[in-house]
């Protein structure tokens, strides 16, 4: 199965015959969002803006995905919002949130209407 974009060496063979060589023009997109990367920036200090960068990602893992709708942004540790992507933003932005507590923090993105479709950075250490 063929999960990336791009060029790729495929071969096969059975009793009679081997194939072994390059398939171009596999599909240039990855297809719809599946998911959500979610990366929290730097070092997180409670009380103090950090980037959280959110990136549509495909079924397998892929970015670049499709993605026009709208997402909740939450944690346990601050007050949650909305954001709507546009299909200008290629499925990519970056979130300004600040944590009021230190610890161990969640940063959760759920697509409002289908839930299946998320991402999360788990255990972020703030300061």
């Amino acid at each position: 199965m063929l999960v990336k974009v791009g060029k790729a060496l495929v071969s096969a063979s059975n009793a009679f015959c081997k194939f072994r060589g390059r398939v171009r023009g596999l599909p240039e997109s990855p297809g719809v969002a599946g998911g959500f990367q979610v990366i929290v920036h730097g070092n997180p200090v409670a009380g103090t803006p950090v980037d959280v960068f959110v990136t549509a990602v495909n079924a397998y893992g892929n970015t670049g995905a499709i993605y026009t709708g709208t997402v909740h942004v939450s944690s346990d540790d601050f007050a949650g919002f909305d954001y709507t992507f546009h299909a200008s933003k290629g499925g990519n932005h970056v979130f300004p949130v600040t944590f009021r507590t230190p610890g161990h923090q969640l940063v959760r993105v759920k697509e409002k209407i289908d839930d299946t479709i998320f991402g999360e950075e788990d255990d972020v250490p703030v300061a």
